[in-house]
């Protein structure tokens, strides 16, 4: 790339820069325009920096050529010619040459991340790095740790060494010749580089040892750097190896100080070594400076502030008596503080008294009262007999003869008069009631009887006579007897006449009696308790109580006439008897409300009654159905003694007294139903095979289980009154539908039917929510060992649990939709009764009802819906949708793959049952009937299930469900009636059936008619057909005899049970009416032999494809059905179908495998994509096979992988 002109100099090449030097375009301008010197050479080795060079002359717009040498060229050039070369430092390549750097624009950080290169790369710049672990060995590590901080080499020093191992010197040579030189103090500069080991008190410091200045010290070692004192020390002198604390009462702030005089201020104080003085805590203070501790305030005073300096006196009514008292205390009752500064408060004298806390002065006895000591809180009032007039006395002046002072705390005594009669001057006793005595009577020390017909009261100086309807039998009596009821009297009578039967004296006192006047209306009794209150209605009525009330008020008013009320303030006609209502009794008079018979509830509203039917035997018979009306351990105020009493719970319809612990059940509940969702995980997720194994055949046998139990406990919930044994099994089964109450949630809960019903509802949820925690766990524990779970088979697991429990979780979901009538205009829900429809209760529950079945019955429903609706697509190329729902797909053939959402279709209707009709047990045993036996015959029909043996489990199920549900119909009622709209449903299906048989006949006698009269079937022509079935069959026929007899086995070891069934069938189809009418038309023998026992069928994806692309079209007559599947990989050459195996042993195959039906004008059939087509060209037709490759050798699988697989393997639909 360069030469030598005339003149001597070194010029590049410039004329071959294509493929050898790279110009910039000005330099190509510069070319093309003649110009001689129309480049700037810049050379490189290895391509250092070409990209870069390229970059930036281009963007400065340089006429330059970028020249790349080997690298002894590069030197060459670079110490011969001088040239502008790519280079670095400190090297000594070009030393002699002395390089200058050509310095561009400041290096743009931001365009050489984004790799654009206009500016120049920065300077690498060298650092130290020091281990830590140097510092920690005090002999050797830490003096290397300070030669290596202090070692500092300059660009002339490395250019020095450089040159020295350049010269011939090895590393170390050149390393102690440096070190020897003493050009430029180079001696004295390493010199400080050594560390010194100093003693106490010293550093080191330009190679010496020096002493620590004041307020520093040090411990000596290899220090560069004495330790400033702490604060609260100094330290005066140079070259100690210790600080002094300050003293107490002094304190030092700042770090490195060399002296300590500051005092503390007053209030504050400070222990030795302090960097700052603390405050005076309250109760404490100082009033000078530098004090070393506070003083504590004396008796009588007090600081309740920090930092004072001086206490305060205990003000007025206050004392404190001891020595650093942060506040004063009141006076107790009884004393007072009449100055300040007291250490005590001071008793108050006699006479005086204190009765409250904090007092200053003492106050004076009032007049009547007294205080006979020193120190207390109130005076006492004056004894009977005694009186004082006076202020603050000490004691109480005794009575006169003839007079007294009956109560206490007189201020003077009184003189006894008529009425009244003297024992002693402690009070003049009053006549008691029937005695009198006159003002001048004599005799003062008694009283005397009055006569009878008279009566007097207390204290009293005469006798006064009786008033009308009241007597006085004898003398001396206190008061004049009322006539009771039934009873009247004259004024002055000694006794009252009883009213005659049939009357009553509508109050005690009266002089007449009066009639009961209202409808229905007796008395209990003659002559007694005859009076308006106790007019009672007689037997079979009961009392209405609020028109009785309005009866009573009348009768008190005494405004209306026989048989009227008295309401809103007019007397009106109304009946105060009525008759008992239905299913109740009232067989005694002067009843208030009705009996109560068995199996039923009385509720009173207002003074009405209302009838309710109870669901179970807590209701008992009782003639007092407020007191009683419910069984021993039942809430009565519980509408139909729904609910247990508190301290109870409910379980198989009895209560059950609550024991301790209450959460044990629910524990053992929940490590079941935990072993039961861990258990279903790895039994529901075993190795998928298109034929059935054991595991599968009993986990499905299960499921059947759980289902007949869930239909049964549907039964248990229906209108019918079920006898022994049924009811106990009714009972049993209703565990099913997620009865938790035996669980004592009740004792924990309380019984609320919303709170009931949401442990019900909720337990899908936390089942879900439970399998979540499980697979975090699961992640959680890999590390130890624990195989984690995976998330798509999670998702089976849980869709697992809420199939088998759709039917439970449906029909919980629908309780609030359940309602059945009472005898009274009410209806209530089956499984909480307590819950009348249409009320508040129930319009919550309801609320949830509706959330909860879209949530599970069509939210769930809808999901599992569209799983079988896109599993034809997705199961060959998703292997985790079809892991999602193994579920939904793993139980049935796979042409049946459908039918998981039949069976959710199935218990969807057998849970809708219980509220179609609730009222009628007949119409829902008829309607169950009706359900169980259409899916019977579908079952029948179409027997999704992988083997026999499930498909007749199946049905068993359905024909015992059958079986049960016809045989209910014995324990409805017998008087219940179905309704029109139960008649019109059987009318309904009658009609139905018989259309579609009549509608059959027709058109088979229509497709008859017509082949004898010579026309074609109008219903299917099959010629065309028949024509494509034969085909299809040949061409398999020809491709399947080029196959080894290895490879056919091997694939029929994947076939399931109905495949292989199909295909013996077919077999033997092909014997009977194909191969032996050839054979006889030819005259020889053939015969197909299937031999049962000799092919070991396992995978159930690899050999179903080429029989499926056989028998998509009808093979001459014989309808034959072929399951799809995937070819094994010995046949994926053979042209009959498309595979791809995937990461973890997927295989998919191509959907459009059926031939194309034949168009006029068609040489021959066409094949879709994986099927078969005849070679152009070909007569009649002709199909021109593929070359069949030769069987490979299968690679050994370990275990691992294998288990692997089986786990993650799918097969097409």
């Amino acid at each position: 790339g360069f030469y030598t002109d005339d003149t001597g100099s070194v010029r590049p090449n410039c004329s071959l820069y294509n493929g050898k030097v790279w110009a910039t375009k000005l330099a190509r301008q510069r070319l093309a325009a003649g110009e001689a010197n129309w480049c700037i050479p810049v050379v490189s080795s290895n391509g250092w920096g070409m990209h870069h060079f390229m970059q930036q002359m281009t963007a400065w717009n340089v006429s330059a050529c970028l020249v790349n040498l080997p690298w002894g060229d590069y030197v060459s050039v670079g110490r011969t010619y001088g040239a502008m070369e790519y280079w670095w430092w400190p090297d000594t390549t070009f030393d002699q040459q002395r390089p200058v750097q050509i310095v561009g624009l400041p290096q743009d950080k931001l365009e050489h991340e984004d790799s654009y290169y206009f500016t120049p790369a920065a300077n690498t710049e060298t650092a130290t790095y020091i281990n830590p672990l140097l510092n920690e060995d005090p002999n050797l590590g830490q003096p290397i740790a300070q030669l290596v901080k202090r070692f500092v080499l300059e660009t002339s020093d490395m250019y020095t060494l450089l040159g020295l191992s350049s010269g011939g010197l090895s590393s170390p040579e050149a390393a102690c010749s440096w070190l020897r030189g003493d050009d430029f103090g180079r001696v004295s500069r390493w010199l400080n580089w050594v560390p010194k080991n100093c003693g106490p008190g010293e550093l080191a410091a330009d190679g010496l040892c020096q002493p620590c200045p004041p307020g520093q010290f040090s411990l000596g070692g290899y220090i560069t750097a004495c330790t400033p004192c702490f604060p609260g020390s100094f330290q005066n002198l140079a070259g100690q190896s210790q600080c002094t604390p300050c003293d107490a009462g002094y304190f030092g702030a700042t770090a490195g100080a060399s002296t300590c005089d500051t005092p503390c201020e007053p209030g504050t104080f400070s222990l030795e070594g302090r960097h700052a003085c603390d405050e005076c805590r309250a109760g404490t203070y100082t009033d000078q400076q530098g004090q070393p501790r506070c003083q504590p305030c004396e008796r009588g005073h007090y600081q309740n502030e920090t930092g004072a300096t001086s206490c305060v006196a205990c003000p007025l009514g206050q004392a404190r008596r001891e020595t650093g008292a942060t506040g004063c205390e009141d006076c107790d009752l009884g004393t007072y503080a009449g100055t300040e500064g007291l250490a005590e408060c001071v008793l108050c004298e006699a006479g005086r008294f204190a009765n409250g806390t904090g007092a200053s002065v003492c106050d004076r006895c009032a007049p009547g009262s007294f205080a006979a000591a020193r120190g207390l809180p109130t005076c006492d009032p004056c004894t009977l007999g005694t009186a004082t007039g006076e202020l603050e006395q000490e004691r109480c002046t005794p009575c006169s003869k003839g007079w007294y002072q009956n109560t206490t705390g007189g201020d003077e005594c009184r003189y006894c008069g008529g009425g009244y009669y003297t024992a002693d001057i402690t009070a003049c006793q009053p006549c008691q009631a029937g005695y009198y005595r006159s003002e001048n009577d004599t005799v003062v020390e008694q009283c005397r009887k009055c006569p009878a017909g008279t009566y007097s009261g207390l204290g009293m100086s005469e006798c006064l006579p009786c008033a009308a309807g009241t007597h006085t039998p004898a003398d001396g009596m206190p008061k004049c007897i009322a006539c009771a009821e039934g009873q009247v009297s004259t004024g002055g009578a000694a006794l009252c006449s009883p009213c005659p039967e049939g009357s009553y004296s509508w109050t005690t006192g009266q002089s007449s009696c009066t009639v009961c006047d209202f409808e229905g209306a007796t008395t209990p009794a003659e002559g007694w308790f005859v009076d308006p209150s106790w007019c009672v209605c007689r037997q079979g009525m009961y009392t209405d109580r609020e028109a009785w009330d309005l009866w009573f008020a009348a009768k008190v008013a005494g405004r209306c006439s026989s048989g009227q009320v008295l309401e809103g303030g007019e007397c009106v006609e109304r009946k105060v008897c009525r008759e008992c209502p239905r299913a109740s009794r009232c067989d005694v008079v002067n009843r208030t409300y009705p009996a109560q018979p068995e199996g039923f509830y009385l509720k009173q509203t207002g003074e009405s009654w209302e009838v309710f039917e109870c669901t179970t035997l807590a209701c008992v018979a009782s003639n007092d159905p407020v007191e009683l009306r419910c069984a021993d351990r039942y809430d009565p105020e519980s509408l139909t003694c729904a609910s247990c009493a508190d301290g109870y719970y409910k379980s198989n319809q009895a209560c059950h007294e609550c024991r301790q612990p209450y959460f044990l059940p629910f524990l053992f509940g929940l490590v079941i139903c935990i072993v039961a969702m861990v258990s279903t995980y790895y039994f529901s997720n075993s190795p998928v095979t298109r034929d059935a194994s054991s595991l599968l055949t009993t986990t499905v046998s299960l499921g059947l289980i759980l289902t007949a139990a869930q239909s049964l406990s549907v039964m248990a919930t229906l209108s019918v009154s079920w006898e022994e044994p049924w009811a106990s099994i009714a009972e049993v089964v209703q565990l099913a539908g997620f009865d938790v109450q035996g669980l004592q949630l009740q004792c924990v809960a309380g019984s609320s039917p919303v709170t009931s019903y949401l442990a019900r509802v909720l337990l899908p949820v936390a089942a879900s929510v439970a399998y979540a925690m499980m697979f975090c766990i699961s992640k959680m524990a890999g590390p130890c060992g624990v195989q984690p779970w995976r998330r798509c088979l999670v998702f089976n697991s849980a869709g697992q649990v809420w199939q088998a429990l759709y039917i439970s979780i449906v029909l919980v979901s629908l309780l609030p939709f359940q309602c059945y009538d009472h005898p009274s205009p009410h209806s209530s829900m089956t499984a909480y009764s307590n819950v009348i429809c249409g009320e508040s209760d129930h319009g919550a529950l309801l609320g949830l009802g509706i959330t909860f079945t879209l949530l599970y019955g069509v939210g769930f429903f809808a999901v599992c819906v569209l799983a079988n609706i896109y599993a034809p697509s997705l199961s060959s190329s998703n292997a985790q949708f079809t892991q999602h729902f193994r579920f939904l797909l793993f139980r049935f053939r796979v042409d049946r793959w459908y039918w998981g959402s039949v069976l959710m279709v199935r218990s969807f209707a057998i849970a809708l049952v219980p509220i179609v009709n609730p009222n009628s047990g007949n119409a829902q045993v008829v309607m169950l009937t009706a359900v169980v036996a259409t899916f019977l015959v579908l079952q029948c029909m179409v027997k999704p299930w992988k083997t026999r043996r499930l498909n007749f489990l199946d049905g068993l199920v359905l024909y015992m469900l059958l079986l049960v549900t016809s045989a209910a119909g014995v324990f409805t009622e017998e008087e219940e009636k179905t309704g029109s709209g139960f008649t019109v449903f059987i009318m309904v299906t009658f009609c139905s059936t018989a259309a579609i048989l009549v509608g059959n006949f027709i058109r088979g006698t229509y497709g008859a008619v017509s082949v004898g009269l010579g026309r074609p079937n109008p219903i299917k022509d099959r010629t065309a057909l028949n024509a494509d079935v034969a085909e299809s069959f040949v061409s398999a026929v020809q491709k399947l005899s080029q196959l080894k007899q290895q490879q056919v086995e091997e694939a029929f070891r994947e076939f399931g049970t109905f495949d292989r069934e199909i295909i013996t069938q077919f077999l033997g189809l092909v014997d009977h009416e194909l191969l032996r009418g050839v054979a006889q038309t030819q005259g020889e023998k053939f015969r197909l032999t299937v031999r049962k026992g000799t092919m070991m069928f396992r995978l159930a994806d690899k050999m179903v494809k080429p029989l499926r692309t056989l028998s998509v079209k009808r093979c001459i007559t014989a309808e034959v059905s072929i399951l799809g599947g995937a070819l094994p990989a010995p046949l994926a050459g053979s042209g009959m179908a498309e595979m791809s195996n995937g990461s973890e042993g997927r295989t998919s195959v191509s959907r459009d495998a059926s031939p194309a039906r034949r168009t006029d004008g068609d040489a021959s059939p066409q094949r879709g994509q994986g099927g078969l087509s005849p070679s152009r060209g070909s007569p009649g037709g002709h199909v021109e096979l593929p070359p069949i490759e030769e069987e490979k050798a299968r690679p050994a699988v370990d275990q691992k992988k294998q288990e692997d697989w089986e786990v993650n393997s799918t097969y097409s639909i």
